[in-house]
């Protein structure tokens, strides 16, 4: 039998020739992962034998991962927000961009009359695996949400997810797709928060081959990457209270461009914040009609 470190080693040296900049640490989280420990406790028994059934079954998710196929999905989960969220290829991975948007949803809420509500109403569109809306709902206590999302599939992930982490009784998911009728029986909100589509067809072509393993439909935004902003400018203003504010994650060159489209239809800027990265990436607008 193996050890656990020529795993790991045969395991790198798979995924390095594929061109995985990371192929050691990846080849470790996928190890850790079918023994169902951590990092650490897998290098301190480097030199354990591992069983057939184990060997087998990694050499099984480093062939995926060796095809493209995005390393969430071959584990199931991502972290996000400090949370461990299931993931799979019906939902789109969770970014730390997105945590950009988290975080500048509480920035809004603890900065504002929000602050002083008994309860904040929240609406999530898009709600993919959930992780906007469970974080939310982990993190501000007073919170009720509403998440929206056009893939049944991807509801189920999300309510488990909600489960997992112990709001499902604070998170309705629904399955409703934006450009339907349905939104319109929607009511009010404090708040709007959204991750959507926002890839223009010619930037997908160019990205990275695992990303196509991610559903199209999360991330084609039309052909300039603004059709669901510009949809969202003229009808999330009525699912708005007064003085009610929309969040929306946005493409890295796309604000300036999401500001001028909400403006024109009578909203006012409420902020726009940077991520890790430097980029505008989360654009924020009040409707205070």
């Amino acid at each position: 039998m193996m050890t656990i470190n020529e795993l790991v080693k045969n395991g790198s040296k798979i995924l390095a020739k594929k061109g995985n900049k990371e192929a050691a640490l990846e080849a470790q989280v996928l190890l850790a992962d079918e023994l169902k420990c951590d990092r650490l406790k897998l290098i301190v028994n480097y030199d354990m034998k591992a069983e057939p059934l184990v060997i087998k079954s990694f050499n099984k998710k480093i062939k995926l991962r060796a095809s493209g196929v995005p390393l969430s999905y071959v584990t199931g989960k991502k972290e996000f927000m400090d949370y461990e969220f299931k993931v799979s290829s019906d939902v789109l991975v969770p970014r730390p961009e997105t945590e950009t948007l988290v975080e500048t949803t509480l920035k809004i809420i603890k900065t504002s009359r929000l602050r002083d509500y008994n309860m904040i109403y929240i609406l999530d569109i898009g709600s993919g695996s959930g992780n906007i809306a469970v974080s939310l709902a982990k993190l501000v206590r007073n919170a009720i949400i509403t998440g929206i999302d056009v893939s049944n599939e991807a509801l189920k992930i999300a309510r488990v997810n909600a489960k997992a982490l112990h709001v499902g009784k604070k998170v309705d998911f629904r399955l409703i797709d934006l450009f339907s009728k349905k939104l319109a029986k929607l009511p009010k909100y404090d708040l709007i928060v959204t991750n959507p589509p926002y890839v223009t067809s010619g930037e997908y072509k160019k990205l990275q081959k695992e990303i196509h393993h991610e559903p199209r439909e999360a991330l084609l935004g039309g052909k300039d990457g603004l059709e669901f902003y510009d949809y969202m400018s003229k009808v999330c203003s009525n699912h708005l209270n007064k003085n009610g504010v929309i969040i929306m994650e946005t493409g890295y060159n796309q604000a300036e461009k999401v500001l001028k489209i909400f403006q024109s239809k009578g909203y006012e800027a409420a902020g726009v914040t940077k991520d890790l990265l430097g980029y505008k990436r989360v654009v924020a607008m009040k409707w205070t009609k």
